[in-house]
């Protein structure tokens, strides 16, 4: 790697480490998966501890403890999407991106779904639905906020706990962190936030229709 670095000069764009004490030995390992970019828009992910790995999410098992792997641009966005890393999409791949460009104040605000910005600082939140409860010993609450954004789209913005959390990546990011607040956006059409609205919220219809009527006035305020 330290010669594909200096012959290539690729720079780090995007790294995650994680740290576990479970496996190996007394002290732990370290994990990491590091993606480079060379000045030829070349770019290559290097992955320590293979097992635990996004090749591994794909279904590709590799025996070596360490791996270099070439991706297409392609490739990258799917990688970087699949680790929510919004900063790195942003700073890099800005212009591959749908979304009504505007300055990003909180990174930590924006998902990225299928090369589409959702950024709740630009939207308006109609509902907020939260349940505490005991499941397998422990305390949970579900946590999920119906947004609808500038251009009508309604998203649900989940914590790790809800049902309807769709990060599959959960496992990887939050390992020996007790980290349980990782958030993931569900995007909805109209119809679907209404059946979300009606049996979720135990609400009716023409409810759904004034709070919906109240947050396109309240879109008009943002700038």
């Amino acid at each position: 790697m330290n010669e594909l670095v200096e012959k290539k000069e690729a720079k780090v764009i995007y790294e995650d480490l994680y740290k576990d004490s479970k496996k190996q030995s007394f002290y732990g390992i370290d994990d990491c998966e590091v993606l480079y970019r060379t000045n030829d828009n070349e770019f290559y992910l290097l992955i320590a501890v293979t097992k635990d790995s996004y090749l591994s999410q794909m279904g590709i098992n590799i025996r070596e403890s360490e791996c270099i792997v070439e991706l297409d641009e392609d490739e990258v966005l799917d990688y970087l999407e699949y680790k929510v890393a919004t900063g790195a999409i942003l700073k890099y791949f800005s212009d591959k991106l749908i979304w009504d460009k505007h300055d990003v104040i909180r990174p930590s605000s924006c998902y990225i779904k299928d090369r589409k910005v959702y950024d709740i600082s630009q939207a308006v939140s109609l509902k907020l639905y939260t349940d505490e409860y005991i499941r397998y010993g422990e305390e949970v609450c579900e946590y999920e906020e119906l947004y609808i954004d500038k251009s009508g789209t309604f998203f649900i913005h989940t914590l790790c706990d809800s049902v309807r959390f769709v990060n599959s990546n959960l496992y990887f990011r939050n390992k020996e962190a007790e980290i349980r607040e990782k958030a993931d956006i569900l995007v909805m059409t109209e119809d679907e936030a209404i059946r979300w609205w009606v049996n979720r919220i135990d609400s009716s219809l023409e409810e759904f229709e004034y709070y919906l009527e109240q947050a396109k006035s309240n879109l008009n305020n943002i700038n």
